[in-house]
């Protein structure tokens, strides 16, 4: 609100269709991306890092097919599976957690950090590499 206020246009990246922010932006991309079960909101916050990569990518003039790319990263991701447990296994004793991240990657720590103590209760920090 603020935002338009001062006269700016106003793109958002929503779940729902029928949301407040929905309803008060300019611009909405709907991700699409389907009901959170959780409360970490893993789908949508995924969602939202894909859409605004492949957003950014065609407001800098990047319109290679990165679509296909991204669509074949996240079935690589999903995939890891078992080696996302097995490292599970290595760390489940641990009681800190550090998630590092620089440039455009401190984003991703910091919500690394926010889910791990959201979904364990553990104590995770994010934090910039410099």
């Amino acid at each position: 609100r603020e935002a338009k206020k001062k006269g700016a246009k106003v793109l958002s990246l929503v779940n729902a269709a029928g949301s407040t922010l929905a309803r008060e932006s300019d611009l909405t991309l709907l991700l699409n991306c389907g009901p959170e079960v959780g409360v970490a909101a893993t789908k949508s916050f995924t969602a939202q890092v894909v859409v605004a990569n492949l957003l950014v990518d065609n407001l800098v003039g990047r319109r290679n097919g990165r679509g296909e790319e991204v669509a074949g990263m996240v079935e690589e991701a999903l995939s890891g599976e078992p080696t996302v447990k097995e490292i599970a296994r290595m760390y489940r004793e641990r009681s800190d957690f550090y998630f590092i991240g620089r440039g455009y990657h401190y984003p991703m720590a910091l919500e690394g950090a926010l889910k791990m103590k959201e979904l364990s209760y553990i104590h995770a920090e994010g934090m910039a590499a410099s």
